[in-house]
This record gives C-alpha cells, structure tokens and sequence, in this order.
C-alpha cells in the first residue's frame, strides 16, 4: 500500500433508513386544532404538573428555597399547559395560536422552554435530600411531566416534518437501545455522585464508601461505551475503523454492561445497600439491568434478518416513534 493511500473507513453493514416525512396534509382540507396529536400530551402535562404544585403542600422539608422553586415548576407548567390547552379546543385561540398550521412554531417555543424547565426541576426536585423525599406524588409527576414535555416535542418535530428522534435512531437496529443505556447510566452516575456528596461519604469512614464509587464507575462505563457505539453509527472516522454497528464487537461491549449491571443489582439493590429505596439511583440501576438484555435481544434479532428486512423495520420502529 503506498504512503499517499489514505484508510477507507467501512461502511455501515445496515442500509440508511429515510427518516421522518412530512406529515400528509390535503391542501383541500382545513385542520381542525383538536386533531392535534399534542393535546393528549398537554393534558398529561397539565395533570402532573398539578400534583408537582398541590403535593408540596404536603412535604415537610426545611429548605424554602427548593419548596418555592418546586411551587413555582408546577404552577408555571400548569399555566402553560392549561393555556395550551385553551388554545386547542376554543375556536377563538385556536385560529389565533394554531390557524391551519400542523405544528405552529408559537407550540414549539412553549414545549422547548418546558423541555429546559422540566429538566432543571426534575434535577433538583428528585435529588438525594431533594423534596421528593417528602412525596412520592411529587417524585413521580415532576418525572412524568418531564418525559411528556420531551415526547410532545418529538412529536412536534415529526408533525413538522423537521428532524425528530427518528432521523437519530434508523442507522441501526441497536442505536435506540444504545440511546437509553447512555442517558439511564448518566442517571445512575450522577445519582450516585450526588447522594456521595450529599451524604459527605467522602469525609466519613462509611464501609458503602466503595459501593458508592462503584456506582459512579459503572455509571461513566456504561455512558462512555454507550456513546462509542452511537457515534460509531455516525461514521466518526476513528471509532468506526474498529467499531461497526451489528459487528461481534457492538455485541461484546453489551455482554461487558451486562455483567457490570448484573452485579450492580445484587450488590447495590441488596438490603442495607445504597439503593435499597425508592430513587433515582435505584430505578436507574434496575432500568439499565433490562436495558442491557435488550440491548442484546435486538442485536441477535437483527443479525439474523435480511438488508432489506432490517431496513422494513427500522421504519416500523421510526413509526413507533412518531406515535409517542
């Protein structure tokens, strides 16, 4: 091979999949703001953003500061949901806040400043000494509100024809699974980061000392190999070289967070351990321990199919997608 013959990065062994389309719309056909595939969402929004406001009431916490931030996260949704809404099913808002347009971009400023809002109040309302401690209403519908807000944007962006988780995941059979090892191990990473601090474990002479970085550890192992795999469905050239989607490879470091989850749940979920209670800490582990075995259920599915079957069903996940 001869100095100025340059590598040649392999190409992915999966076809590329179109992502999402532009909703149909009849150009003879005025659209109806009831029919938007939104309003269900904001009336989940709406309803746990209600509990978040009313189950404060109930908690006992000493800081005010994180119990007027919580007030003001629950009522400042609620406001915007019920608004939203208003804007759906009154004639009169509905042609001045939607009018004809299957996605107004007046709905996407309300949702992309929920998706940040909820974001930071599920950081601070769900963390270790947070005020959830006080409430499971309130841990679970803060929770809820958040992963609503994400998927009624999701599905604003497929109404609109514009990018969309879909667009992010068809590279791959694998690459959905992959996306949520990734963001449950963050969780368990910096859930245990933070309960480790909070519970000063770094100054005492606590015998969960090693339980807790052992947490962490495998937290940033299951994003770092997590994010390998998916920027190795995005053609990084150097990653790629030995990295390729559907390869033994992919397989192998999924049987490795196996085994990393598979001991995390014993060890850290046992009783007396540091995520025997209901937490962040405690769903996330239990997440990735089922994450891992579908991570590796869709691998072999995959790799026994056909190009073009995999390529059938990629669309039939995007489809899925778009149905959130």
């Amino acid at each position: 091979m001869s100095n100025t013959q340059q590598a040649v990065t392999p190409p992915s062994p999966y076809p590329s999949v179109v992502g999402a389309e532009r909703a149909p719309q009849d150009p003879g056909k005025v659209y109806e703001a009831t029919q938007s595939p939104r309003l269900v969402h904001w009336y989940i929004i709406c309803a746990a953003s209600l509990v978040v406001f009313a189950s404060v009431i109930n908690t006992n916490i000493a800081n005010n500061s994180i119990q007027s931030y919580t007030i003001a996260a629950g009522s400042v949704s609620f406001g915007l949901s019920l608004i939203a809404i208003l804007c759906h099913i009154i004639p009169v808002l509905a042609g001045w806040a939607v009018g004809k347009a299957v996605a107004p971009l007046k709905e996407f400023w309300v949702l992309a400043f929920l998706a940040i809002w909820w974001i930071v109040a599920v950081a601070l309302i769900t963390q270790s000494g947070g005020i959830s401690g006080d409430s499971l209403n309130l841990y679970y519908s803060s929770w809820l509100a958040g992963i609503i807000t994400f998927i009624a944007l999701n599905s604003w962006f497929v109404s609109r024809g514009s990018l969309s988780a879909k667009d992010f995941v068809n590279t791959s059979p694998t690459l959905v699974a992959w996306y949520f090892m990734f963001l449950a191990s963050a969780v368990v990473m910096g859930s245990a980061s933070n309960e480790y601090d909070h519970n000063q474990i770094a100054s005492s002479n606590s015998n969960q000392k090693s339980d807790y970085i052992y947490a962490i550890s495998i937290g940033t192992i299951g994003c770092f190999l997590s994010l390998l795999v998916i920027l190795s469905n995005f053609q990084v050239n150097f990653i790629s070289r030995f990295l390729i989607p559907g390869g033994f490879f992919e397989l192998f470091l999924a049987f490795c967070l196996v085994g990393l989850y598979v001991t995390a749940v014993i060890i850290l979920t046992r009783a007396n351990g540091i995520a025997n209670e209901t937490g962040n800490l405690y769903y996330s582990i239990w997440v990735c321990f089922f994450g891992t075995f579908w991570l590796i259920a869709k691998w072999r599915r995959k790799a026994e199919t056909t190009p073009q079957s995999v390529t059938n069903d990629h669309n039939i996940d995007g489809d899925n997608l778009e149905d959130l």
